[in-house]
């Protein structure tokens, strides 16, 4: 599954630095725009660093709260990268704790090879 993950990363990557900030949004970033994309019934996988940074709690709700609105909404969610591979994984060079994946275009084939096997 992570072959296929990294292949879905790298082309919506591509896309989205292809597009160049017009059109549809392919991924959001960030612990608060995951949580209001699955609230929203947007985003289809959610991507989470498997080293949170250390906070004084409000983190661990959060992150608490994301996985009960993906388990609640049935969506697929990956903890096998750290930050840094998350935020390298989208082309960034700085740590992302959360990614949300809406839109897998140009990625359709890989995201239906990572559905089968998840």
């Amino acid at each position: 599954a992570d072959v296929e993950l990294t292949d879905i990363m790298a082309k919506l990557g591509k896309v989205e630095r292809e597009r160049n900030g017009k059109g549809k949004r392919r991924f959001v970033k960030g612990y608060r725009e995951v949580l209001r994309g699955l609230r929203a019934d947007k985003v289809k996988l959610v991507i989470l660093g498997n080293n949170p940074e250390e906070s004084d709690g409000a983190l661990e709700d959060k992150l608490k709260e994301m996985l009960e609105a993906a388990a609640e909404k049935g969506r697929a969610v990956w903890t096998g990268w750290s930050r840094r591979q998350v935020g390298k994984r989208i082309g960034k060079s700085i740590k992302v704790g959360a990614v949300g994946v809406e839109d897998f275009l140009g990625a359709e084939r890989e995201w239906k090879l990572f559905k089968k096997k998840w």
